[in-house]
């Protein structure tokens, strides 16, 4: 997984291929009174669109070697050189830049599940349910520029333009609840 940023398709491929030969000079070796199709039969089968995939059995289990060239490759996005997470002006740009790391990180999906059933899915501002097609960015209650962390109690989720409203009209948050800067004064 370390290498999947980089462009590793073809390398992916490559190694996949080396590993097949050995294991295929392995099994011939093995079983070399055996014909080459009862070797194949014995050590391979289909399994996700590739027919030569090596498999294992084990009681009622079955056991496939992983193919490197199905780890999915995954750009890394660069932030520019300026932005400054302490800055008023960047601060929308990390929260969209943390709601990416919390689809891509297995930990930090658990916390955007989280935030979504606490939520009950509906956004806190407008009261309409939060989608894939809608959208949804991260919130920090108390700006991370004021000392504001990544936890569960800081965070909330709105669509894109409730939370371009919130910046906009400085609306703070009691628990899940939109208050006007006015009101919490």
């Amino acid at each position: 997984m370390y290498h999947r940023h980089a462009c590793s398709k073809q390398t992916f491929s490559w190694i996949d291929s080396q590993i097949w030969k050995a294991i295929w000079r392995w099994c011939v070796r093995r079983h070399n009174n055996k014909g080459k199709k009862w070797v194949a039969k014995r050590y391979f089968t289909k399994y996700k669109e590739n027919r030569w995939t090596f498999f294992a059995k084990q009681g009622k289990s079955t056991y496939y070697l992983y193919k490197m060239s199905a780890v999915p490759i995954r750009r890394h996005t660069k932030l520019k050189a300026t932005a400054n997470p302490f800055c008023i002006e960047d601060e929308l740009l990390f929260e969209v830049h943390l709601q990416r790391k919390m689809l891509n990180t297995w930990y930090k999906r658990a916390k955007l599940i989280i935030l979504f059933r606490r939520q009950q899915g509906k956004c806190p501002m407008c009261q309409q349910p939060i989608t894939k097609q809608s959208g949804w960015h991260n919130h920090h209650k108390l700006e991370r520029l004021k000392g504001g962390k990544d936890t569960l109690d800081n965070l909330v989720l709105l669509h894109p333009d409730c939370h371009r409203q919130v910046h906009f009209w400085h609306i703070q948050f009691d628990g899940d609840v939109p208050i006007r800067a006015s009101e919490f004064a």
